[in-house]
């Protein structure tokens, strides 16, 4: 009867053992870090439990109690390069970091995990924080969170779209700077192609149909510089997210209300009462900007004869006047050494640099 108890004794034991290594060798490393796998958009080596893709598989087995100290070890050799283990699988990053002109500093400086969670997170990308709002973008660019906290600040609308910072730069590498997605005015023609709404009802017209309809464009908008010239592409405590100060089409003139003009046009184009040079705009050496803004002074400002962005006449002359609700006609001839001008405001008035012409004076 003893050889039956010491047998069935040892039966007992072995298939104990047997059990328990076989839930030991079951073990994964979601036993012990079950939120690897707990959140909504899990990294794909992480979903399949394929630690081993980025992770040196320890050599001590579950059942030891205590890991080394250096547990989980990333893959070896792979030098200075904080991206490096990433670019292994996502290899057309790695295409594009090394043929394009810049790379984000913080790929450079942390690698993806500056953004990205290696095994999952709550919002699509596994990002560590969402691109609605920009939130992510801040995290680093603390100097556009200060816009929040300010009420006369107004920012791009296109910040607060889903994309968000992403509508116009790419969060990876570029061949441009501040890793802009396109050169110049198409970048901004991207959206503003077509009418956008802003926020207190209007609609912006598209500047795509502007420009392809007229034949003056003005220099910013037509030449190697773009939109930025004039407006702050994030926000501006000015009105249309303009850099410096636009006086409205009827305002007193003043060189700081029209600021925004003369950081390209010297200022001697309106103050200047006699000029050789200082404008085109004169008859012999009068200056007419400056007799009809200072002279004559009726608050008329640049946008009162001026189109801002294209025109269909020469020089970016409206071909109306706008007063109120009131459109005014306006026509404007260009001459070899002058032009003439009929509107709402004046009779036939003629101007000629060379030989000055003898208006007949009042409307």
């Amino acid at each position: 009867m003893i050889w039956k108890f010491v047998l069935s004794t040892f039966l007992t034991i072995l298939i104990s053992t047997s059990v328990a290594f076989a839930k030991e060798d079951e073990m994964t490393c979601a036993t012990c870090h079950p939120d690897i796998i707990e959140k909504p958009h899990l990294h794909r080596p992480a979903k399949l439990e394929n630690c081993k893709a980025c992770h040196i598989p320890t050599t001590v087995r579950p059942k030891v109690s205590k890991f080394p100290s250096d547990h989980p070890m990333v893959r070896p050799n792979l030098g200075d390069d904080p991206k490096k283990v990433c670019l292994q699988c996502h290899t057309k990053f790695a295409s594009k970091f090394s043929s394009k002109k810049n790379v984000h500093s913080a790929i450079e400086a942390e690698g993806c995990l500056g953004c990205h969670n290696p095994h999952g997170s709550d919002v699509p990308k596994l990002l560590k924080i969402t691109t609605v709002e920009s939130k992510l973008c801040v995290s680093c660019h603390t100097d556009k969170e200060a816009w929040k906290t300010d009420s006369k600040i107004k920012e791009h609308k296109i910040i607060h779209q889903k994309k968000g910072c992403l509508s116009c730069h790419d969060p990876h590498s570029s061949n441009l700077p501040a890793l802009l997605l396109k050169q110049g005015r198409g970048l901004c023609l991207d959206c503003h192609k077509q009418g956008v709404k802003t926020e207190d009802g209007r609609t912006l017209k598209s500047f795509t149909q502007e420009l392809a309809k007229n034949r003056t464009i003005h220099s910013p908008v037509d030449g190697e510089e773009d939109c930025t010239t004039c407006h702050m592409p994030h926000a501006s405590a000015i009105r249309k997210l303009l850099k410096d100060e636009f006086g409205e089409n009827y305002d007193e003139f003043s060189e700081k209300k029209f600021a925004l003009c003369f950081t390209c046009h010297s200022v001697d184009l309106v103050t200047a009462a006699k000029t050789s040079d200082a404008t085109g705009f004169r008859n012999g050496d009068v200056n007419l900007h400056n007799f009809h803004i200072i002279a004559t002074p009726k608050n008329r400002g640049c946008g009162t004869c001026h189109e801002i962005h294209s025109s269909k006449n020469p020089t970016l002359i409206k071909d109306h006047m706008p007063y109120k609700d009131y459109k005014l006609p306006q026509t404007y001839k260009k001459m070899p050494e002058g032009g003439s001008c009929v509107t709402a405001c004046h009779g036939l008035k003629v101007y000629d640099r060379k030989k000055p012409f003898a208006n007949s004076k009042g409307r």
